[in-house]
């Protein structure tokens, strides 16, 4: 993650972009958010790094190949309308309250990663917009869901960075292999709980409603 940041900080100096050769191919650094806003719009296909990525979240995101991510972002722009968001603000604001009383905590301690207060703040929004859950994972120690993601994060940043280790058959022989693999089994375990407790309110409201008819 420090060589992403290191990349990024040199963007920043260079007017918003960087180069690099990694692994005989030469890749462009963008940091400026009206370049990215062009690029985004007009480059869907992903580069095959991105393959690193897919394999703890799957093509059910931004990382999937064009043939899928296309039609499925037509059918996803609806629900990011301003109307749509509008009815999360006041959820993106008392979680915003509570990662800003998170970093009071450590106000004056000198310097520190905040990290793990966007990834438990983003955790908890995103639970409770998408799925109608609080997981509370910024008042959580130690949360194994933001330890496992953070570490994958970490795993799946060195391998892009060494180009030794993309083929999956080595990969597969490394150490770092069942580590990710332990990882990715924590972070499915964690997201299959919280569909299930989705699942199980959405029943009880629906028995309930049946009952009350």
């Amino acid at each position: 993650m420090k060589s992403f940041q290191s990349l990024g900080r040199d963007a920043i100096k260079n007017g918003g972009l960087t180069n690099l050769w990694l692994a005989g191919q030469y890749y462009t650094v963008v940091v400026d958010p009206v370049d990215l806003e062009v690029i985004l719009k007009t480059s869907l296909e992903k580069d095959d790094i991105m393959r690193f990525a897919r394999n703890l979240i799957g093509n059910g995101t931004i990382f999937a190949p064009v043939n899928i991510w296309r039609p499925r972002r037509k059918v996803l722009a609806p629900t990011f309308t301003p109307k749509n968001l509008n009815n999360f603000v006041n959820i993106f604001a008392r979680q915003s309250r509570v990662m800003v009383e998170q970093l009071q905590s450590v106000d004056g301690k000198g310097p520190f990663s905040v990290w793990k207060y966007i990834t438990s703040y983003t955790m908890d929004s995103v639970c409770e917009t998408a799925l109608g859950v609080n997981v509370n994972a910024q008042k959580t120690t130690d949360e194994p869901f933001l330890m496992a993601f953070e570490e994958c994060c970490q795993l799946m940043a060195a391998r892009m960075l060494a180009p030794w280790m993309h083929a999956d058959a080595v990969y597969k022989l490394l150490p770092f292999h069942a580590s990710f693999e332990a990882c990715k089994k924590v972070i499915c375990n964690f997201i299959d709980q919280v569909i299930k407790s989705k699942r199980k309110s959405m029943k009880l409201d629906t028995d309930t409603n049946i009952t009350k008819e």
